[in-house]
């Protein structure tokens, strides 16, 4: 015989009579045995009541199906399906004859855009380039730096003198008397 004094939580939940007796509504009938046992022993009550509470809380009770439910959707699937057929409507097509003059549009303009920039290609090929031309002298007793237009460096040493030129799409000259560091881009 099991010994209901010392019941707790989890052997309320795992005792089968108790479940059954929570499941069939029993506890609003004092003559049931569990109604008995939890009068007998008070200290009981909160455990047995916590139980009560999952057991209600977790029990599923699956209902039957109506009768004609699977029918219903049935039927409604293929009145949609039949629905789905009918022509398109007016605005449908008028959308698509959008799309088609926006991507044309979209084409013309990146052909007309290649034939403007060949175009400025061909004036700036055909513009005369100034030549850029530098002329450096260190007179004084320290090193000098100087830049040049291309990126690149050059440290003038005292009593040097430097000549750069470069024509955009030539070879760049550059004449050194004396003695400096360079530092070429």
């Amino acid at each position: 015989m099991k010994n209901y004094s010392q019941y707790q939580l989890e052997d309320f939940l795992t005792d089968e009579s108790f479940r059954n007796w929570i499941l069939s509504g029993g506890e609003a009938d004092a003559g049931w045995v569990w109604s008995q046992r939890l009068s007998h022993y008070p200290s009981l009550r909160e455990d047995a009541q916590r139980a009560r509470e999952i057991i209600l809380a977790t029990t599923l009770k699956e209902e039957p199906f109506a009768e004609g439910y699977f029918e219903s959707i049935s039927q409604g699937t293929l009145a949609a399906i039949r629905d789905q057929k009918q022509p398109r409507p007016l605005w449908t097509w008028r959308a698509a004859a959008a799309v088609v003059l926006l991507v044309g549009l979209g084409v013309w303009a990146v052909w007309n855009q290649k034939q403007v920039t060949t175009l400025a290609g061909e004036q700036l090929a055909s513009t005369p380039v100034e030549p850029v031309r530098l002329e450096k002298d260190n007179t004084n007793n320290a090193i000098v730096p100087v830049a040049l237009p291309d990126g690149s460096s050059i440290l003038l040493y005292p009593g040097s003198s430097l000549t750069y030129s470069h024509v955009p799409g030539q070879n760049r000259e550059v004449h050194l008397v004396g003695k400096a560091f360079f530092e070429v881009v």
